[in-house]
């Protein structure tokens, strides 16, 4: 079963009350949002600090590819390509840092929307209740 026929069989399921709030949450953020939300709240500063490591070690990297082309000694080779090596290495490690990051931004958006759709359940059955005692 696709993810969008079990939205739509959910969006049935829902009062039109129900559903309006279902669509106020909101949907999943694009890519792009993602990557701009890391730009964002307490960990701003170091994912700017990242960002700056990044470019500072692919150019490193590049520069040591560089060098190794040029140079035809083995032992300078072995040198520059471990430089390149490294600096490659260190921009992988911050690049999938930042892909957990999204994915824990991610989670703690949908973790909120829960939070909200049970403060709305809970408010409903409180509402029930107090229908039902009034009404006994």
């Amino acid at each position: 079963m696709k993810e969008n026929e079990i939205d739509s069989m959910i969006r049935e399921a829902l009062s039109k009350e129900d559903a309006a709030r279902f669509e106020s949450l909101g949907g999943e953020e694009s890519l792009f949002a993602q990557a701009i939300g890391l730009f964002q709240g307490r960990s701003r500063l170091f994912s700017f600090m990242a960002v700056v490591v990044m470019i500072a070690m692919m150019a490193l990297a590049v520069f040591a590819a560089i060098k190794f082309m040029e140079t035809g000694r083995v032992r300078e080779m072995i040198l520059w390509g471990a430089v390149c090596f490294l600096g490659l290495s260190g921009v992988t490690t911050l690049k999938i840092w930042s892909w957990m990051e999204m994915s824990k931004n991610s989670l703690r958006r949908e973790i909120k929307r829960l939070e909200l759709q049970v403060a709305y359940v809970t408010a409903s059955i409180a509402e029930l209740k107090e229908l039902i005692q009034n009404k006994a």
